[in-house]
């Protein structure tokens, strides 16, 4: 099996071998990536992980590596058997394969999309609304695992968790749906969470291995539901019963999980919130119904955030906002970065009449777009964003957004619903993971070639 790249070939040594039976790849807690949760009586089912010849695009500036042993990548920064992440259990041969892209490099897992892991008896279209209908996703580093929830509203009644496995390109269900006559409920009376448009409010908390679900228009009447839902992969589901729950309508909501402190922190149309799990309260950190705040960070369009964790800086896009928070400081540093490169965006007509927070910055096409698909690369220090063909890629040391390669990029966004958080940075492999729809296959770009920090 051959890896294609402008006309070098990589020897994929025992690629095959490494798919095996399809079973997932064991972390090093010992947890099966692709096993089932308790949660619903699921079972585990997971798509075809044969991954055939797959082409890539964009440029290296050197030579690649081999794929057997240690490993080096084209920079000759060294790729050690846990990857770029320094330590987990040692990369399969698919994870090493794309830990050893040459930078600016698309590269697509075939026969991997994810409705071949839709039940058997759920409908097309309610199986392609798992991930077109507004919804988000996460990575989930402990079990090494993409994970989808989504739905919702008149598209899918279909709330199923979803897995996607690093180590063998498969996908499996971690729960099964609850009946389809249960519905206008979040909770609903099985004790699960209702499908619902997840938009950005599906975020994993590495420091106590569990998921965090908030918000979204629920199955079937579309009510925003404001419910804050933990899933453990042993303990299936449980409602946190928060009181107060944030109680901001639950719609086109940005959150992203801090690692230095645990927490969430989420941009809920008038207002920034931060949930704590281990206290298991909501906290108010700014109202944005009043200046100086409103009208530029009251935005309602569908938007992602993400948190460059080397700065601890809260990022978001999307939808005419942009915003960024230095969360230590508990203050709004947005001028302190108007970036340049890209489309200009200017705010002008969202603040008419308010002087001060009158911007014109770069990056333009992400700012404005609907749910665009942004994630921190910590190795090489950038924003990376998806919005469709080549990737935007800004620079924080020079505030500089350039594009990346288009060549082996999904040309568009597949479905109006957007990306969220179903474009994810992968420490491990120093690469993006993106589902774009249930039809197509996995894909992943590479940024650097080198690991970095």
């Amino acid at each position: 099996m051959m890896l294609r790249d402008g006309g070098r070939t990589l020897a994929l040594l025992s690629l095959l071998a490494a798919c095996g039976d399809g079973s997932p790849a064991t972390d090093d807690g010992g947890t099966t990536g692709g096993s089932a949760g308790t949660s619903g009586g699921a079972t585990s089912t997971s798509a075809s992980s044969t991954v055939a010849d797959t082409s890539t695009g964009g440029s290296d500036d050197g030579t690649a590596a081999s794929s057997s042993g240690g490993g080096s990548d084209d920079t000759g920064t060294p790729v050690g058997e846990g990857g770029c992440a320094g330590e987990g259990a040692p990369l399969t041969e698919l994870e090493r394969t794309i830990a050893e892209l040459p930078a600016d490099t698309w590269w697509t897992a075939t026969d991997t999309p994810l409705r071949a892991a839709c039940p058997a008896d759920l409908d097309a279209y309610h199986c392609s609304s798992v991930v077109a209908a507004w919804s988000g996703g996460t990575w989930d580093p402990v079990h090494r695992q993409m994970l989808i929830f989504g739905g919702g509203h008149a598209d899918s009644p279909d709330n199923t968790l979803y897995a996607f496995d690093l180590g063998t390109l498969a996908w499996s269900r971690l729960t099964e749906r609850s009946s389809q006559d249960l519905m206008n409920a979040d909770p609903l009376p099985d004790g699960q969470p209702a499908s619902r448009h997840s938009y950005d409010g599906v975020q994993y908390l590495a420091d106590v291995e569990r998921l965090f679900v908030w918000g979204g228009s629920r199955w079937m009447d579309g009510y925003g539901t404001d419910v804050t839902w933990i899933f453990d992969h042993d303990g299936g589901w449980t409602n946190q019963m928060v009181t107060p729950q944030p109680g901001a309508g639950g719609y086109s909501h940005a959150t992203a999980y801090d690692p230095d402190s645990g927490a969430v922190i989420a941009h809920l149309g008038n207002n920034l919130q931060r949930y704590d799990y281990a206290s298991n309260t909501w906290e108010q950190l700014e109202d944005y119904g009043f200046p100086p705040y409103w009208p530029r960070y009251a935005v309602s369009g569908d938007k992602r955030a993400t948190i460059d964790t080397s700065r601890g800086l809260f990022f978001a896009f999307g939808g005419g906002l942009y915003l960024v928070y230095d969360i230590a400081a508990d203050a709004h540093v947005t001028d302190d970065w108007i970036t340049q490169g890209g489309a200009s965006f200017d705010n002008i007509d969202a603040v008419d009449g308010y002087d001060g927070q009158h911007i014109v910055t770069g990056g333009g096409e992400v700012i404005t777009a609907a749910s665009p698909g942004v994630d921190y690369d910590r190795a090489g220090d950038a924003l990376v964003a998806f919005v469709g063909g080549a990737p935007w890629r800004l620079d924080l040391a020079s505030k500089t957004w350039t594009l990346g390669s288009a060549d082996g990029a999904p040309p568009e966004v597949t479905n109006s619903g957007g990306t969220f958080g179903r474009w994810r940075y992968i420490p491990r492999v120093n690469a993006f993971l993106l589902v774009n729809s249930v039809d197509e296959d996995v894909v992943f770009y590479k940024h650097t070639a080198e690991c970095g920090p």
